[in-house]
């Protein structure tokens, strides 16, 4: 039988997959907000404007993030579980032995 997935668990999950973006220099981070019943992942980028780029806000919860766009929307599990291949693949490309 397959995990229980809960909204804190997708959070998570994307916290997790905005670390490993982070950490492999990416402008982009992700952010699951609610959709009618349903989670919906966007992708945003820092505003360039230095007097709104605040240093601690939150993507999708503050000034200074510019909404690039939705993802995907889905239900927790379909958006936990495309977060997940996201840190595989995320992985992988940072494991490929380039010739």
């Amino acid at each position: 039988m397959p995990e229980r997935i809960t909204r804190q668990n997708v959070d998570e999950r994307c916290a997790n997959v905005n670390r490993r973006m982070e950490s492999r220099g990416s402008i982009y981070r992700y952010a699951t907000q609610g959709r009618n019943g349903y989670i919906g992942l966007d992708r945003f980028t820092r505003d360039p404007h230095p007097e709104i780029n605040l240093p601690d806000s939150v993507p999708g919860r503050g000034l200074g993030w510019i909404l690039q766009s939705t993802v995907m929307c889905g239900t927790k599990r379909e958006v936990a579980d495309f977060l997940h291949a996201m840190m595989i693949a995320l992985d992988d490309a940072a494991t490929t032995v380039q010739a």
